[in-house]
């Protein structure tokens, strides 16, 4: 008997830990990584170059050298869910800059709606001297097409990107 009833128990605690997990919002998930360490995600490779001889992992990254203010588009994510909050973080380093150097987000939705959200305040300003963690967010209720992830350099040098990741965190569903 002693065993039956333990058994019972073990069991509805197990059925109570599973309908808790259901509720509320999941754990942040990878959604996609961004390695840096070769141009096949780079949405405009012509802008940039990959450079194996900088690296934050020492597999390479993507390199932009600007004579003048630009935006370059680096990363697009189809179908990256709802509901949720996303955050995209890299690692930059810039060198012979002068300016500032940030991510741009913009999140596309069917029909040709969008939102953008740029991390200015937290800019790279002039020589970071080794590599800077960044990273940008956005909460979306919707469920957006895509997500575009882009390199602002107001100003001129060069900067590198590495090690990119998106994380999705869902949102608890009312």
């Amino acid at each position: 008997m002693p065993k039956t009833l333990w058994l019972m128990t073990a069991a509805a605690g197990l059925l109570m830990l599973a309908a808790c997990g259901k509720k509320g919002q999941e754990g942040p998930v990878v959604e996609q990584t961004f390695p840096c360490d070769n141009l096949q995600q780079v949405v405009s490779p012509e802008y940039v170059s990959l450079d194996k001889t900088t690296s934050a992992d020492g597999k390479g990254s993507i390199k932009i050298t600007a004579s003048q203010p630009t935006t370059i588009k680096l990363f697009n994510i189809k179908y990256p869910g709802k509901n949720s909050k996303f955050t995209f973080d890299i690692k930059m380093k810039t060198e012979n800059f002068s300016g500032q150097a940030y991510l741009k987000m913009d999140i596309l939705y069917e029909g040709g709606g969008h939102a953008s959200i740029q991390n200015y305040q937290d800019a790279l300003m002039g020589d970071s001297g080794g590599w800077v963690p960044e990273s940008i967010s956005y909460t979306v209720p919707q469920k957006p097409y895509a997500i575009e992830i882009s390199a602002v350099l107001n100003g001129t040098g060069t900067v590198w990107f590495d090690d990119g990741k998106l994380i999705r965190q869902s949102l608890k569903s009312n």
